[in-house]
């Protein structure tokens, strides 16, 4: 399970589009500007003339070869728009949880604090999917980990977005103003849904196109050591 998403780079040939999220090739052009300069002829008539082209330093303009919209870039900053180059949500988000999760991605930038309190209502949303209330967070982890739903790398993963969520409330001793914390939690979010929702699909799927007598033969076994 991967999640395809190319950031954002400066001088990248092809990326994520901040606006339409396709991975599409992106055309960079330097920000030039014209001077005009003014002649007269001998009767004073005047005629203007446009000399060559003189590049902004460290302007860019990109263009996105799928939607074609632009972005543009001071030196090796995106400067507009100002959406943050965090991954898009993985493809088997539930859709109340990637609401929350696209809500958070587009301040993200603007509000690291605010982007990481709506991750964690994200995570509450989504342990409910996973047969949880969805009232108290730590009870229903505490759940998860109690019935053996999930491995120690996802209890982790879920408390990390719970108690940096929490921070983001209640201000303790976590930095969530800072921006690379904040969009770590993202591909925290991601590797919850794939290894909860995604992965169990996927093995389901090939399980229950294993012969009949097959399955039914996995079954006795297991019957036979629960008895």
């Amino acid at each position: 399970m991967e999640n395809s998403y190319e950031k954002p780079e400066f001088k990248k040939d092809a990326f994520n589009c901040p606006y339409c999220d396709a991975y599409a090739h992106q055309e960079w052009k330097k920000v030039s500007y014209y001077d005009e300069v003014a002649f007269y002829d001998e009767v004073g008539k005047t005629f203007v003339y446009n000399k060559e082209p003189t590049p902004v330093e460290d302007l860019w303009i990109v263009f996105c070869q799928r939607c074609k919209k632009y972005s543009i870039w001071n030196n090796e900053t995106m400067i507009f728009p100002q959406n943050p180059t965090v991954s898009i949500a993985t493809k088997d988000t539930p859709k109340d949880v990637l609401d929350i999760y696209n809500e958070a991605r587009k301040i993200a930038n603007y509000s690291p604090r605010a982007a990481a309190a709506l991750l964690r209502l994200a995570i509450q949303k989504l342990l409910i999917h996973l047969g949880q209330k969805g009232e108290n967070l730590n009870e229903d982890i505490g759940h998860l980990v109690s019935d053996h739903s999930i491995d120690e790398k996802i209890q982790k993963s879920l408390d990390i977005v719970r108690v940096i969520g929490n921070n983001a409330v209640h201000p303790g001793v976590i930095d969530v103003d800072n921006k690379e914390i904040t969009f770590k939690l993202f591909a925290l979010v991601n590797i919850i849904v794939e290894s909860t929702i995604t992965l169990p699909q996927e093995i389901n799927g090939i399980y229950n196109s294993l012969p009949q007598d097959s399955k039914e033969s996995i079954e006795k076994r297991d019957n036979s050591h629960n008895t």
